[in-house]
């Protein structure tokens, strides 16, 4: 039986226990207000699947004492290396970078995740998971949620199954609500803002395996190598414990070839047939189009095919209930803006949240924009990251060879903001003139 059987009063309430949903939860408690935060999934991704920070994510957290120098599994990136079929045409050097930090790192996001609980249970804020976002009334002064708890039964003996139900639901008197809940965001779609397609999507196979220390030819192990020929994005990553990752786009997503390929690859690698056939496909790949890259493959640890359809949401939220990262927009997987983009736009809500309910508090010098102004900057930067709006343009100084390309390394370079601007002024892009 579906019973509502108590009340949780908080100043906010967060949706999505995702590394965008636990970092706005920690700067809200940080700042001394309390804070709710639920999930539907059972428990914390168990997932080692690589994330790369962007330098301006390890400035803020760094800011937060949340730093990743001597963890284990973790991995820098200092430089970018451009690729075409022949080999490199161009690099750009992190380190030369205005920042207090001189790489990117990659952290598997479980360990990202963890990090960041593990601040939040020093702040004394629990994650609810099996707690289902269901239904939300908005009111001036605070928004009412109803939170169904998730309980999983399993049943037979030779097929086994697994049943979700409601074990019981209860409400959340929230003073803002921040949807956090990823590119299916259920607090978007009960706002009813509509998500626009940006792009067409883009399909990538994915291949991540163990690299012989020993390479020849092609990128080193602090460099990502971005691939681009006359059709098709694609990236090579390197990371912990010696292992690459190949993200091959798929030209034709609509043809028999792609049918036959995809029909090969599976989502993990169980057994000798299937990796060996996930290793045919990756050699393919690598023979047309990256024929100077000498790597010998160890074990291939997965392979599997993803969909990346890059769209931007018309309104970021109304009254008392805002969205943050990828409720609110997605992009090709090259650059991982989307997540770092996401990191910094809790920061901002957060300031923001904090100046709205303890108005003056901590910001006598400093403008803390309305919910209004941090729709308009976030918007804003993701319609030129997304090339919706064009703000850059080649100098003299650019290789012929990048000046095609200005539209598609937008999302290829690892930054946002004035990072990415700084980066691609290395290989001759610049601010264009109004």
């Amino acid at each position: 039986m579906n019973l509502i059987n108590r009340t949780v009063s908080t100043d906010v309430l967060v949706v999505g226990a995702g590394p965008v949903g636990l970092l706005s939860a920690l700067i809200l408690s940080r700042k001394g207000l309390s804070v709710h935060v639920i999930d539907e999934a059972w428990r914390a991704t168990a997932r080692s699947y690589a994330a790369a920070l962007h330098q301006s994510t390890l400035r803020m957290l760094a800011g937060l004492g949340i730093e990743f120098d001597g963890l284990e599994g973790v991995h820098r990136i200092e430089r970018v290396g451009l690729y075409d079929n022949k080999g490199k045409r161009a690099e750009i050097d992190l380190s030369k970078l205005d920042s207090s930090e001189p790489s990117l790192v990659i952290v598997p996001q479980n360990r990202l995740e963890a990090r960041l609980e593990e601040e939040l249970r020093k702040a004394g804020v629990t994650i609810h998971w099996s707690h289902r976002f269901a239904r939300l009334s908005t009111g001036e002064q605070s928004t009412e949620v109803e939170v169904d708890v998730l309980e999983r039964t399993s049943s037979g003996y030779a097929y086994a199954t697994t049943t979700v139900e409601i074990a019981r639901s209860y409400d959340v008197i929230a003073r803002y609500v921040v949807g956090a809940d990823g590119h299916s965001s259920v607090v978007r779609r009960q706002l009813g803002i509509k998500q626009r397609a940006t792009a067409p999507a883009a399909e990538f196979d994915v291949f991540e395996f163990q690299s012989s220390e020993g390479v020849s030819k092609g990128p080193g192990r602090d460099e990502v190598c971005v691939l681009l020929d006359e059709k098709t994005t694609n990236v090579l990553w390197s990371l912990p414990s010696g292992r690459q990752r190949w993200s091959f786009q798929v030209e034709a997503p609509e043809s028999a070839h792609r049918d036959r390929v995809k029909s090969r690859l599976m989502l993990a690698v169980p057994g000798e047939a299937t990796a060996s056939t996930s290793r045919e496909v990756l050699l393919e790949y690598i023979k047309a189009r990256a024929p100077w890259s000498e790597v010998e493959l160890g074990d291939i640890a997965w392979a599997g095919d993803v969909r990346f359809e890059p769209h931007l949401v018309d309104h970021m939220g109304r009254g008392n209930v805002w969205l943050v990262g990828d409720s609110v927009h997605q992009t090709g997987p090259v650059g991982v803006q989307s997540m770092n983009a996401g990191l910094a736009e809790a920061q901002s809500l957060c300031d923001v949240i904090e100046a709205r309910i303890r108005p003056g508090k901590g910001q006598t010098s400093i403008h803390v924009p309305t919910f209004d102004e941090y729709q308009s900057a976030c918007l804003s930067e993701w319609k030129r990251l997304l090339g919706i709006s064009p703000w850059l343009d080649v100098t003299e100084d650019c290789d012929p060879w990048v000046r095609p390309l200005l539209p598609r390394l937008l999302s290829c370079v690892p930054a946002t903001g004035r990072d990415l601007e700084q980066l691609l002024g290395q290989i001759g892009i610049a601010r264009a003139v109004p």
